[in-house]
Order: structure tokens, then sequence, then C-alpha cells
């Protein structure tokens, strides 16, 4: 995996790449990871759709911020079911890749512990089950968190959600991984997000 991200798969690096549908190189941006075996790539532009179905408390004071987040155009979604004939993502455990522009106001340390004020401002049953900073990523200082919600939406049953976070300050922009399981139970989709965690390098 590094040979390919500093040798240069790509003839143009402005170009991301997947290599055996498994490694996701983007040298422009400088972000390189592994992707979880047999996981699927969905149509970023249609992710909204998915985000506005669900069901918010109307009188959640942080309502247009939460909204306007997760709007954020992401650099990579990619999930455990296969997207739909359209290539749009469907409901399934996934993982988001944000480049978010870094705000001098906010102190590195807290961005968790407010993500989780929208959260729980927004949501159901949330509940917070780690926020920390973990040791360096590519030297790079990154924080983990790890939360609990219920996903509702029309025409489907409540869901209960484990979110995972894990965001990394690389100067004037973060790199925020989002990753989501919606079947909390199994344990083999927590082993994915560690190893892919474990894999990520900032070129």
């Amino acid at each position: 995996m590094l040979g390919m991200a500093t040798a240069g798969i790509a003839l143009n690096p402005l170009i991301p790449v997947v290599a055996n549908n498994e490694i996701y190189v983007n040298k422009k941006l400088g972000i390189a990871f592994r992707i979880p075996k047999e996981w699927y790539f969905y149509n970023v532009q249609k992710m909204d759709e998915m985000y506005d179905s669900q069901i918010l408390k109307p009188d959640a004071p942080h309502i247009d911020e939460y909204i306007e987040e997760l709007r954020s155009q992401p650099l990579v979604s990619i999930g455990m079911y296969p997207p739909d004939e359209e290539g749009n993502k469907r409901f399934s455990p996934s993982i988001v890749l944000r480049l978010e522009p870094k705000d001098e106001s906010i102190e590195f340390e807290s961005i968790l512990n407010d993500s989780n004020l929208y959260l729980e401002s927004v949501t159901r049953n949330f509940r917070a089950l780690e926020s920390r900073q973990i040791s360096d990523i590519c030297g790079y200082r990154a924080l983990r968190g790890k939360y609990g919600y219920l996903y509702e939406a029309t025409g489907m049953a409540s869901t209960p959600i484990i979110g995972r976070s894990c965001i990394i300050d690389v100067g004037a922009h973060f790199y925020s991984f989002n990753m989501y399981n919606n079947d909390p139970e199994s344990l083999g989709i927590d082993t994915m997000f560690d190893q892919l965690e474990s894999s990520i390098m900032v070129l």
C-alpha cells in the first residue's frame, strides 16, 4: 500500500485511484486507506436522500447546523451492501470521508464534544460512548469518537446506530472519517472499522 501511494499508481495525481477495489489513494488530497473487503462505492452526489429521510426532533436548537454539516460534500462514500441501479447509497453499514475546513475559533480537542451536542439535540436516545485524543496518525494529531442513537425514518422501523468518528488535523483542514453501523450486534463490522482506521495514511 505504501509503495502504491508514494510511487504513484496513477499517471494523473489529480484522479483518485482504487486498487483492486481494496485500497483508495487520493494523491491530490494526500490520503490513502484500505477499504473493507467486498464493500461498495456509492454515488456521493446522491447521499443527501438518506440523510433527508431521517426524522429529527422538530424543536432541535441546532437542526439547521446539523443538516448543513451532513450535506457537506463527501470525498468518498462506501457501504457494505451494493448500491441500487442508479448508484444511490443504501441503508447499510457505511463509511464516509469528508474534508472539513478548519475553524480557528474552535479548539481541536472540543470538536467531538460539540458534535455530540448537535447529535444529542436532533436525534433520539443519543449516548456518547467514547471521546478522546488517540495516538497520532502519520505524525498528525487525531481524535476518536463513538456514539449511539436511534435512526428513524418514514416507512421503516426505528434502527439503532453505532457511529464512530476519526478526525485528523493536517494543518489547514481536517480529514473526518465517519463510520456508521446499523447492525450493532455484529462485532465483525466494528473490527472492519478498526482495520480501516489503522490503515489510514496521510501522504
